[in-house]
C-alpha cells in the first residue's frame, strides 16, 4: 500500500490551516471591535445562565471593586443562578496599546433567591487587556479579557435588600 495518497492529504490539511490562519491575521477586526463582540457574546450567556461564555471573557486577575475574583467557581455560580441581565450604553472603549478602558451606565437585572431585582449604576469602569490565549488548543494567540471592574460603593446595596 503507497504511503504517497496519506501524505498529499496531510499536506492538503497543513495547507489548509495554514491559508485559514493567515486569512484570520489578515482579517481580524480591530480591537475595539474585538472588545464589543466579547461584551456581546458575555452578556448572551449570562442571560441564558452560561457561565462559559463569561468566564472565558474574565482574565484570571479579575477584580471587582478591589476584590480579587478570578473567573472563578463563584462567579460561575452567581451566573447560573441570578442569570444576570445586563444592559450596556457605551461600547466605545479607549484602546492604548494591550489596554483598553470603558466607563459607561449599566442597567442590570438579577434573580437573587427567587426575588427579581433591577437597578441602574451610573459610571461603571470596565478595564480590558490583551492576554495571550490559544486557539482551537494548539494555536498561540492574544484575546481580550475583562480584568477589572469598579462600581460605585453604594451601586450594589439596591440589589441587596
Amino acid at each position: 500500500m503507497s504511503r504517497k495518497p496519506v501524505f498529499i492529504a496531510i499536506g492538503i490539511l497543513v495547507l489548509l490551516l495554514a491559508i485559514r490562519i493567515g486569512v484570520g491575521f489578515i482579517n481580524q477586526p480591530d480591537d475595539r471591535a474585538l472588545i464589543k463582540q466579547a461584551i456581546d457574546d458575555s452578556v448572551q450567556a449570562s442571560r441564558q445562565g452560561k457561565p462559559g461564555g463569561v468566564l472565558d471573557l474574565l482574565s484570571r486577575n479579575f477584580k471587582f471593586n478591589d476584590i480579587q475574583l478570578g473567573n472563578s467557581g463563584q462567579v460561575a455560580n452567581l451566573i447560573r443562578e441570578s442569570k444576570p441581565e445586563l444592559s450596556i450604553s457605551n461600547l466605545a472603549p479607549i484602546v492604548t496599546g494591550d489596554d483598553a478602558r470603558l466607563t459607561t451606565p449599566i442597567d442590570l437585572k438579577l434573580n437573587l433567591l427567587g426575588h427579581e431585582t433591577s437597578g441602574h449604576i451610573n459610571d461603571v469602569h470596565m478595564v480590558f487587556k490583551k492576554e495571550e490565549a490559544r486557539e482551537w488548543l494548539v494555536i498561540p494567540t492574544h484575546k481580550w479579557r475583562l480584568v477589572e471592574i469598579t462600581a460605585p460603593p453604594d451601586a450594589l446595596s439596591q440589589f441587596i435588600q
